[in-house]
């Protein structure tokens, strides 16, 4: 990407990326893990929160991806308690293709949840991508989380807004749990309510 940005400004569609917004107050508390092309892992407190934009037509680089963050999150500091993964994943654990096998492994592997059983939208309206030049809908963006966390989930719904340019459906996610404040600068320990967050760029989740 940045070699591909020296040479001028692009033009057309544009590239597919990842970021993390993180409310000023909780900065403090905020532990960058790592940063990757593909994933961001960051801790905040005790939990993981997890970034992650996918390829769509590679199953070694989709396989090589998943297996790096499997071991962020296998070999997690033990302090944290929850873990919270959202992003672009291109395709669906439930598809039966080969990505999507390879999606319910790590699954399996991190033992993380699905949650689109929490969505409040129709079963007509369960897609996150559109693809109007070739009438296509697909569900493909979701948030995966630790198995403590799966009946923290309050509401969780995919957004149409006429001011979303994307070719992308946003993904809200609320969840409600207590988590410990973890000082990375002088080690303080307390308790509080989590704030909130923007996981994604298409996916936002609410942690109260």
């Amino acid at each position: 990407m940045e070699e591909l940005l020296s040479l001028g400004p692009i033009r057309g569609r544009s590239f597919g990326g990842i970021a993390v917004f993180i409310r000023n107050s909780l900065i403090k508390n905020l532990k960058i893990i790592c940063v990757k092309e593909r994933f961001i892992i960051l801790q905040i407190n005790n939990m993981l929160i997890v970034n992650a934009y996918m390829p769509c037509n590679d199953a070694d680089i989709y396989a090589e991806t998943l297996g790096d963050i499997t071991d962020f999150i296998v070999d997690k500091d033990k302090s944290i308690m929850y873990t919270l993964l959202a992003g672009d994943f291109n395709c669906s654990p439930d598809s039966g293709n080969l990505l999507g096998n390879l999606l319910n492994t790590f699954l399996v592997e991190t033992n993380l949840c699905k949650t689109i059983h929490c969505l409040v939208n129709l079963d007509d309206d369960l897609y996150t991508f559109c693809n109007n030049a070739f009438n296509g809908k697909s569900m493909i963006d979701f948030f995966f989380v630790s198995r403590n966390l799966s009946d923290k989930i309050i509401f969780s719904k995919i957004i149409d807004s006429g001011i979303n340019l994307s070719d992308h459906r946003p993904v809200i996610c609320n969840l409600l749990f207590v988590i410990a404040i973890c000082n990375f600068i002088s080690n303080d320990v307390g308790v509080m309510q989590s704030s909130k967050y923007i996981v994604k760029g298409c996916s936002l989740a609410t942690l109260r």
